[in-house]
Formats: C-alpha cells, sequence, structure tokens
C-alpha cells in the first residue's frame, strides 16, 4: 500500500488488476473513512476494535476489491 500522509490530507495510491492507478484522497471522521476520486467515493465505517492502521489497511483492501469490480470507470492516469 502507498500512504502519504500530513497534518491535513492522507492519499491512498491503489492499483487495480488491469494496471490502473487511483490515487485516492482520504477523510477521516469520527467513525468512518471515506475515500474519494473525481466524482468517485468509498468508504468504511471504523471499526472501533481495531487500531488506526487496521482500520486504514481496510479501507485500501476494500477500494482495491472496488477498482477491479469497476472496470467502466478506468481512465489512464
Amino acid at each position: 500500500m502507498n500512504m502519504v500522509k500530513n497534518d491535513h490530507t492522507t492519499i491512498m495510491e491503489v492499483q487495480n488488476s488491469l494496471g490502473y492507478t487511483y490515487c485516492y484522497v482520504v477523510k477521516e471522521t469520527e467513525s468512518t473513512l471515506e475515500a474519494s476520486f473525481d466524482d468517485h467515493s468509498f468508504s468504511i465505517e471504523k471499526d472501533t476494535n481495531k487500531t488506526q492502521a487496521e482500520n486504514y489497511n481496510t479501507l485500501y483492501n476494500g477500494l482495491c476489491e472496488h477498482v477491479d469490480t469497476h472496470p467502466e470507470d478506468d481512465e489512464e492516469i
């Protein structure tokens, strides 16, 4: 997982099985993690029994599945 995080923004890079790469901006709230790219978004409810790293890993895994199941959205960046 490639991820860049500073005080204000988290960028998560996700690649699908066709080789397309997406850079999602991740917004963290008290209860959710929401990743957005252009007009696409994907979010999860944070699990309070998991660490922050585990929740980000869950988001990443969900995004990987999401970009592989929506090939009509593929645009080369």
